[in-house]
């Protein structure tokens, strides 16, 4: 499969089936995700990982950060759902207080989070990169233990999957597009 085709195929994944992940393929994915683009501070990023009893840990942490409204709207839903998550790597960056390194870090984050999720889909691992409101909480920068300079980017829900979701159509980059010749 090619580059091109690896990219167009991928699907967002959020259900999977009970085959093991190992950490070994997880740490092979970041391996090539962390070839992302980036010209400023050295690799401005760190992981966690969760797995086995730690998905527990870390559905546990979420819960916490979570509103009053939101933990009886969908909060068990939510304890639910990650209890059947193989592996969850947590994404975190750094902060600056320069808006232009920020900008930098923030596209330089999502180039890694987008490199993991292809490879991923290369080796039949499906992603759902999680950017929920209760990230910036806090309670879950204290429950991940992150640096004042650091803040929560993504979360990676990974796993194998039975079923492809089917693919949704893009607007030709063309119909977006303006060409300026002179």
């Amino acid at each position: 499969m090619t580059v091109s085709e690896i990219i167009r195929d991928r699907r967002t994944i959020r259900e999977f089936n009970d085959k093991k992940l190992s950490l070994d393929i997880i740490t092979e994915l970041l391996d090539t995700a962390v070839w992302a683009p980036y010209h400023g501070l050295p690799e401005p990023w760190r992981f966690l990982v969760f797995s086995d009893h730690g998905i527990d840990r870390l559905s546990d942490m979420i819960y916490q950060a979570l509103s009053q409204t939101e933990r009886k709207e969908y909060g068990d839903k939510l304890k639910k759902h990650l209890s059947t998550v193989p592996v969850a790597v947590v994404v975190v960056g750094k902060l600056d207080r320069n808006q232009k390194i920020m900008d930098e870090v923030s596209a330089s984050v999502s180039a890694l989070i987008q490199n993991f999720q292809l490879a991923a889909w290369e080796k039949e691992i499906g992603v759902v990169w999680k950017t929920q409101s209760y990230m910036h909480t806090p309670q879950i920068s204290k429950s991940l233990e992150l640096k004042s300079d650091e803040k929560l980017a993504g979360i990676l829900l990974c796993g194998y999957f039975d079923k492809k979701p089917l693919k949704h159509s893009r607007n030709p980059a063309v119909s977006r597009t303006i060409f300026i010749k002179e």
